[in-house]
């Protein structure tokens, strides 16, 4: 070995314990990009029905946009992506405006004007929350909507209450496997304060509907991982995988357009408000 290489050696060792040691500080900054707009600027919900509602719970905050309609029959609940808020969310929510169902989209803790620091435990905790929160107003049954990081949100509550059913758009295992892909240089492994393990989660569900879309170009959540978590379902469950050519992480709902609606209400069993029956 060369001279200079011995002396660059120590200078690397350094720069790499820098990274390691600050990834670990700032790791929530690097996971959750949260919009600070206030949770009550919301116009354009407000023109599609939706109401902005905060309820005091133990477990903190419950924020969220419902749209509810009359007679309904059950609640379909969403939790975002990880970065900007769920009033800019209304696209998950939209081909089912017609249906018997309570429309709400969640709000994390951290986003929309709220100072808490997003991590793993308050979101899904809040998430439960939220959850009983509905079930002590009726007993509809709620089906539990997922989008990318909100996958590993909306598991974690069916791991823990009896939902309807479960629709995961860019599922992954877990945190961890997803920056093991991306960062391979990085003992991850031992850094990841938010692992989000949606791989043990949803070993417990049973007897669920779970519809999942995973686009076959997705470059933050790869295919692969999506195909991994999905490989961990109980096959007890009546599980539907819809893989979307050519799609990215951002365009996979465009790149199917209507007929991911479409599918959901087939799996589903959801018929439209004018039909004399709903399934759920």
């Amino acid at each position: 070995m060369s001279a200079w290489m011995v002396k660059l050696i120590p200078g690397l060792a350094v720069a790499y314990g820098v990274l390691v040691v600050g990834v670990y500080f700032y790791q929530e900054n690097l996971l959750f990009f949260p919009d600070s707009r206030d949770f009550l600027d919301a116009p354009e919900l407000a023109a599609r029905g939706f109401a902005a509602k905060s309820v005091s719970s133990p477990a903190g905050e419950l924020r969220y946009y419902e749209r509810a309609v009359d007679q309904a029959q059950g609640t379909l609940m969403a939790f975002h992506g990880n970065a900007g808020r769920a009033a800019d969310r209304d696209y998950l929510l939209e081909p089912f405006f017609d249906l018997p169902l309570n429309l709400v989209l969640a709000e994390y803790p951290g986003y929309a004007g709220s100072a808490e620091q997003p991590q793993q435990a308050s979101l899904v905790t809040n998430a439960v929350a939220l959850f009983d929160h509905f079930k002590s107003q009726s007993d509809h049954p709620i089906t539990l909507l997922g989008e990318s990081i909100g996958t590993g949100v909306a598991t974690g509550v069916a791991s823990q209450r009896a939902s309807a059913g479960l629709i995961l758009i860019s599922p992954y295992p877990s945190i961890r496997r997803v920056a093991q892909f991306h960062y391979p240089y990085l003992p991850v492994s031992w850094l990841i304060r938010n692992p989000f393990p949606s791989d043990e989660w949803v070993t417990t569900l049973k007897d669920l509907p779970i519809l999942g879309f995973h686009g076959e170009q997705d470059e933050v959540i790869p295919f692969v991982l999506g195909q991994e978590l999905w490989r961990k379902i109980p096959d007890n469950n009546r599980k539907l995988w819809v893989p979307v050519p050519l799609a990215l992480h951002n365009d996979l709902l465009a790149r199917i357009g209507p007929r991911w609606g479409e599918i959901a209400r087939q799996h589903f069993g959801w018929t439209s408000a004018q039909s004399d029956s709903f399934e759920n």
